[in-house]
């Protein structure tokens, strides 16, 4: 009896620890997947700086009438994407921030 009742404490201890231990790695992860958001944050603000200062801003009067943008996050500018997609060609820092591409040649 005495017995039965020491593995019955013994178990109960086991889950108890398991618990914390389940809860402790769950902050763990949420602590880490905050820590990675905000670099990659960092890292986006980064790259939007970059970006921009590749030189003479691009507006309406003066991007190519064949490069078609999309824009796909917010605060992500199409001004912007039209300068870093230059020729319908976006680099990696325009990834998931938008898309462009080049028509077709115009038959002459």
């Amino acid at each position: 009896m005495a017995e039965a009742r020491r593995l019955a404490e013994a178990e109960k201890k086991m889950a108890q620890d398991e618990k914390e231990r389940a809860k402790k790695e769950e902050e763990a992860l949420k602590e880490r997947e905050e820590k990675q958001k905000q670099a990659a944050e960092k890292v986006a603000v980064d790259n939007n700086e970059a970006v921009g200062s590749r030189g003479e801003p691009v507006t309406p009067k003066n991007r190519d009438p064949n490069v078609v943008c999309v824009v796909f996050e917010e605060g992500v500018t199409e001004d912007w994407c039209y300068a870093a997609c230059m020729n319908g060609v976006c680099p990696f820092e325009a990834k998931g921030k938008c898309m462009c591409a080049k028509g077709a040649e115009k038959p002459r």
